[in-house]
């Protein structure tokens, strides 16, 4: 199996250009809420949105990549009736989650979280609107799901992120235009909106694709889908940590405009990390093909090049950043956010690192790693937070982007060591000028 243009399926197509529709989408979001936003506001808006989405994590209780599994396993053996009994299911788990949750942030933890913790009442004040989005949040993913479960890409992509981040474009684009007030609470109401409409439309999609399979009045076992879903939770944690932890720390220990100036370094990167989606797209079905045969030498070099192709454009991209940061940030969001400029560096080279690893970690995972893998994040997500609690005190958001990088960093090398210790592959991109060259030159004749 050989990496070209040619082995991208039409999903693959849809995916990737999905995926840079969602990442566009949410730049601009950004950049416009920057304009409308006051700079206090903007860092009580990415709060309460990265809080919501880890709730809505926590609430779902794993119930994603296991929809995949079972939906496909039982499209692969023809057991249509157990579709509908799986999602019948999911929406049970999901369901007592969310409303377990509502009933402990309702209780008193949302206004101890949010007052204490945070120092942003505003949040609590608008808590219908923060635990609607946490709702529509944590069933939108397992829906989004079903539909990769059942073969239609195209939907599954389109309906976990890219098309609420474009109508909440939508809504802010035109509320700027027409020089409207816009406040922290109304930007949250158009936030739920929007991720509201998506899911709803959604969900009637999805309606209508299994009506042709028959009905069912059992459900699936919840037991063994709990049993999925629980290391899933647990790596999916421990990963949105290592991410999003010093944003968290930003908003409990500085000023909200920190937590904003931080947010939008964390945002742009998103940007920068569009190759290493397109490097696991790509790589997947090479990795359980050629591992299945067990063909680690053909593996590792298809690996390593299809790594260095990646590489490429994400250490153009990253010496850009790290060369013009103060003025990125200025002209993306403004003046008042110049000061990430420093954040914006560190966490530039740390994505950079995390390209040149290659996919490491879908390695271990496809190869049989799951574990390991887990360990390694919880681990390194455990040092972020200790790193990030200690240094905001003394550098702010560059300390607690410091701390965010090196745990990055720390836990892809790790997982690329381990890669080569239990699996006998490397993964990374090539380095020498030489090997660069001639693999440019050979896909240029491949051409």
């Amino acid at each position: 199996m050989n990496i070209s243009g040619k082995n991208l399926s039409k999903n693959a197509v849809w995916t990737l250009g999905l995926k840079i529709f969602g990442a566009t989408s949410g730049l601009l979001v950004m950049i416009i809420l920057t304009r409308v936003l006051t700079v206090s506001d903007m860092g009580y808006f990415v709060i309460a949105q990265s809080l919501g989405i880890f709730i809505a994590m926590l609430a779902r209780l794993g119930m994603k990549q296991p929809v995949v599994k079972l939906i496909s396993r039982a499209l692969a053996k023809e057991n249509f009736g157990q579709i509908n009994e799986i999602i019948k299911s999911t929406q049970l788990i999901v369901g007592a989650g969310v409303l377990i949750v509502i009933i402990i942030i309702w209780g008193g933890t949302g206004k101890w979280m949010f007052e204490s913790v945070f120092s942003a009442p505003q949040i609590f004040e608008s808590l219908i609107f923060w635990l609607l989005l946490v709702l529509i949040l944590a069933f939108q993913s397992p829906l989004a799901e079903t539909f990769r479960g059942l073969h239609n890409v195209r939907f599954a992509m389109l309906f976990d992120g890219p098309f609420g981040n474009f109508i909440f474009l939508v809504f802010l684009t035109a509320l700027y235009l027409i020089h409207s007030d816009i406040s922290f609470e109304k930007a949250l109401v158009l936030l739920c909106l929007s991720v509201g409409v998506n899911y709803i439309i959604g969900f009637f999609k999805l309606r209508n694709l299994v009506e042709k399979y028959p009905s069912s009045k059992r459900i699936y076992p919840l037991g063994e889908m709990l049993e999925l879903g629980f290391p899933v939770l647990l790596v999916n944690v421990s990963a949105y940590l290592v991410a999003q932890s010093g944003l968290w720390v930003c908003g409990a220990y500085l000023e909200p405009d920190q937590a904003a100036i931080f947010g939008t370094a964390l945002r742009f990167m998103l940007v920068i990390s569009l190759p290493v989606f397109v490097l696991n797209m790509v790589i997947q079905p090479v990795i359980v093909h050629l591992h299945t045969l067990g063909d680690k030498d053909e593996l590792q070099k298809q690996i390593r090049r299809a790594t260095t192709f990646a590489t490429i454009p994400s250490f153009i991209m990253c010496i850009g950043v790290i060369t013009y940061a103060a003025r990125i940030m200025e002209v993306m969001f403004g003046i008042g956010y110049v000061s990430g400029a420093t954040a914006l560096i560190f966490l530039t080279i740390a994505q950079l690192i995390v390209v040149w690893v290659g996919p490491c970690v879908n390695f271990m995972l496809l190869a049989g790693g799951q574990k390991i893998v887990a360990r390694v994040v919880i681990m390194t997500g455990m040092l972020t937070v200790f790193g990030s609690l200690y240094l905001v005190n003394y550098y702010g958001i560059t300390g607690v982007a410091a701390a965010t990088s090196i745990g990055l960093i720390m836990q892809m090398i790790l997982v690329w060591m381990l890669a080569k210790k239990t699996g006998g592959v490397f993964t990374h991109a090539y380095c020498h000028p030489v090997v660069i060259y001639k693999l440019l030159i050979g896909l240029k004749h491949h051409g």
